[in-house]
């Protein structure tokens, strides 16, 4: 996840955010909650960035605007259905796309 390794780099979703110099704290780029009802946004000491994490901290949003993530699930849903399952259970459609800072509210 960490990795600025090509073509990972852009596999979450990663945003600077801001840095308030009165506090010395890293500020996300919106007011956007998870649904556990704390902030959406985790900061990262080694990227210096904030990623999204529309669940736990420990499920960061996949970049499905990257094209390199579509052809990585292609790739992932296709081994399975190769392997015989009947279908997939998409329950968090909703939670695929978003847009960091329209609106700022989420």
């Amino acid at each position: 996840m960490l990795s600025e390794i090509e073509p990972y780099t852009d596999f979450y979703v990663w945003e600077n955010g801001t840095y308030d110099e009165a506090t010395g704290k890293h500020l996300p780029p919106n007011n956007w909650v998870c649904s556990f009802r704390y902030s959406a946004w985790e900061w990262n000491d080694q990227r210096q960035q904030f990623y999204l994490h529309q669940f736990g901290t420990f499920q960061p949003d996949l970049n499905y605007r990257n094209p390199a993530v579509h052809d990585a699930m292609n790739k992932v849903m296709r081994f399975w259905l190769d392997k015989g399952i009947g279908g997939f259970r998409i329950d968090a459609l909703p939670f695929m796309y978003e847009v960091a800072k329209d609106p700022k509210t989420g």
